[in-house]
């Protein structure tokens, strides 16, 4: 049953950058937010967008216990997701 009312968790969602979000896609977003991806006057180096990827591939293996799966599945997985999200964060 509904009551109406906002917990603590959800009012944390609501203030909270990347609350709610996969632990290692909250932390891109939030490196992706101070560096000032999509924001016009800054650009992403490609340093910046390297490191996002190993960040996000590293956490793609971590998550998995480091068994099964390729570094350069987790690779390209995490440049693709890191891509998608930096597309979506300039349309902002």
């Amino acid at each position: 049953m509904k009551t109406g009312k906002t917990t603590p968790r959800q009012k944390r969602a609501a203030v909270t950058p990347g609350a709610g979000l996969p632990k290692h896609e909250a932390q891109i977003r939030a490196k992706s937010a101070a560096s000032g991806a999509g924001n016009s006057e800054t650009v992403l180096s490609p340093d910046e967008r390297r490191h996002m990827i190993e960040l996000a591939a590293y956490l793609r293996a971590e998550r998995r216990g480091f068994a099964g799966g390729t570094p350069e599945q987790d690779w390209f997985e995490a440049e693709a997701e890191v891509d998608r999200m930096l597309a979506g964060s300039a349309q902002h």
